[in-house]
This record gives C-alpha cells, sequence and structure tokens, in this order.
C-alpha cells in the first residue's frame, strides 16, 4: 500500500498538480490488497474451533479493509494539505470496490481449489484485471473507464458482480 501512496507522495514533492494517475493507481492497489485476506495461515490451528471458515474471512477481509482505507485517508489528508483535493477524487472509490471484490472473489476461489498461493494471486488479479478492464474501455464503450463520464458509473456493476462471486465462493464448505 506504501508503495502505491509513493506516485502521489512524490507528485506532491515535486509540485505537480496531476494527480490523476496516481490517486487511480493508489486506489485499485489499496483495493486489491483486500486479496491478501483469503490467505488463512491459522486454518489448521482453529479449524477445531466454533466459528467457521466464512466468519474468519469476513474478519481478515475486513481489517485488510481498515488497513488499505486508512493508508489511502492519510494519502487523501496529504493530498488536501498539497494542492487541494482533485474534483473527481469520489471517483477513485468504485474502482477501488471493484478491485477489492475481484481480488477476493478469485483469490478465494484459488483458496477453495487447494492453491497454496492464493493470497498474491489475488492480489495480482485484482490490480490485473481492473487495469485490464480499464483499458479496453477505450476500445470497448460496454466497459467501465476510469476517465469521469457516463461509463464510470459501471464500475459499481463490476464490483457487485464480483462480490456476489466473492460471497458464494467464500461460503463455508461444511454448510450447506
Amino acid at each position: 500500500m506504501a508503495l502505491a501512496a509513493l506516485p502521489a507522495l512524490l507528485t506532491l514533492v515535486l509540485r505537480g498538480d496531476d494527480l490523476f494517475l496516481p490517486l487511480v493507481l493508489s486506489g485499485v492497489v489499496g483495493g486489491a490488497a483486500v486479496g491478501w485476506a483469503v490467505d488463512d495461515p491459522a486454518a489448521d490451528l482453529l479449524a477445531s474451533m466454533p466459528i467457521g471458515t466464512s466468519l474468519r474471512t469476513l474478519f481478515r477481509a475486513g481489517s485488510a479493509a481498515f488497513v488499505a482505507g486508512g493508508v489511502l485517508g492519510l494519502l487523501l489528508v496529504a493530498v488536501a494539505i498539497g494542492p487541494g483535493l482533485p474534483p473527481n477524487v469520489g471517483d477513485r472509490a468504485p474502482e477501488a470496490a471493484t478491485a477489492a471484490a475481484a481480488a477476493l472473489a478469485f483469490g478465494l476461489i484459488a483458496a477453495r481449489r487447494g492453491e497454496r498461493a492464493a493470497g498474491p494471486a489475488a492480489v495480482t488479479v485484482g490490480v490485473l484485471g481492473t487495469t485490464f478492464v480499464g483499458c479496453l474501455a477505450a476500445k470497448l464503450t460496454l466497459l467501465p473507464s476510469f476517465m469521469a463520464g457516463p461509463h464510470h458509473s459501471r464500475w459499481w456493476l463490476a464490483a457487485l458482480a464480483a462480490f456476489v462471486l466473492a460471497l458464494h465462493a467464500g461460503r463455508d464448505p461444511a454448510r450447506r
């Protein structure tokens, strides 16, 4: 997360005023960082507890989202103190939500299938998948774009679809 905030901080230090790309990068990487929550290093130890895997995953995802949101909040405070917040800074929220939901969905599917490195794979899919969709939006107007406009709100639909997939993949396999 700190590495994702570095371009925005360097832009502030060098007195730059175009924070569009650094804030997009910070939002997407911050959202994808939630994908680390799919790794459960204490799964063998906690398997005998009366708490299901779904609740443990929810707690880890909430903790990761809290940390990522805190770093993004500190970055926005630094930007606000510097040149001031850009007018479309709220447009980064649906992109971050899509990256987080996509990372969780892919990571939970990979973990369910027995992948040992589900966390790094989830973060990679969160970053690259969201970036790929945003870049394809230049050619396919059906997809959501990073730029403000009528298609930007489609990020919420992509986030909802990925979140529903994450809920399905993250359900406790012991309970039907």
